[in-house]
Parts: structure tokens; C-alpha cells; sequence
């Protein structure tokens, strides 16, 4: 079942509905130096494709537009050039909480409502280095 439905599912669904796990709430961003946002919702693969984009288009990253990526996934961050600044999501802390949680359901019976968050860090690299340095 492809949609996500079926009886299994639902239970399932309906168990652990109460359980949210939030993480830091970030996206891509370009930045203009003239301090003209741009705004893309992606993750760091996403904010490599408009790196690549602008250069082909003649625009130099960080001096014409500061670039922010989301996800810290290293091969991408670190293969970008220049290297991407990203906002890192703490996902192994995340899977981690979710997993405690998880157990605590099944062992306990009940949830704990609400949200539980996980800090995430900025990454700084090259991409969003101060004009001209």
C-alpha cells in the first residue's frame, strides 16, 4: 500500500500520533549583500544546485550572494564550491530522542505530549564568508 493506508498502518499511526519529534526549524537561504532575501526550501543538495546555478550565471558565492544550506550532509556541504555554510539538524540526536520515545511508548503504554526539540548548530563555511574576506 503505497499511500500509506491500510490497517496496520492506521494502528500504528494511532498509537504514536501524540508523539511529535521536532528538530531545529531551518531552510536554505540566499542572501544578496544589498540584504535582498531569497528564499529556498531544500536541503544542502538543493542549495548546491543554486550554487552551481549562480556561478554559471556569473555570480560569485559569498562575495555577490551569501549561500545557507540545510542538513550539514558532509559529501555535499564540503564538495560544494566554495564549501557550503549549513545549518545541521543534530539528525543522530533526533533519531536517538524519537528511538527513547519510542520505547517508552511501547513499554509504558502512554506518550508524553508535546513537542521535544533537539538543538541544531550553524556549520560557517566559505559560502557565507563576509564580502570580500
Amino acid at each position: 500500500m503505497s499511500t500509506g493506508e491500510g490497517p496496520g498502518r492506521a494502528r500504528r499511526g494511532a498509537a504514536l500520533g501524540r508523539l511529535r519529534l521536532v528538530g531545529c526549524r531551518a531552510q536554505p537561504a540566499v542572501g544578496r549583500r544589498d540584504g535582498e532575501a531569497v528564499d529556498d526550501r531544500g536541503s544542502d543538495a538543493v542549495a548546491r544546485g543554486v550554487a552551481d546555478g549562480l556561478r554559471d550565471n556569473g555570480r560569485r558565492v559569498p562575495d555577490d550572494i551569501a549561500l545557507v544550506g540545510v542538513d550539514n550532509w558532509l559529501p555535499t556541504a564540503e564538495g560544494c564550491r566554495p564549501a557550503l555554510t549549513s545549518v545541521d539538524l543534530n539528525l543522530q540526536q533526533v533519531g536517538r530522542t524519537a528511538a527513547e520515545l519510542l520505547l517508552q511508548a511501547i513499554q509504558q503504554g502512554t506518550t508524553q505530549p508535546g513537542a521535544h526539540t533537539v538543538p541544531c548548530r550553524l556549520v560557517v563555511r566559505a559560502s557565507s564568508a563576509p564580502a570580500g574576506g
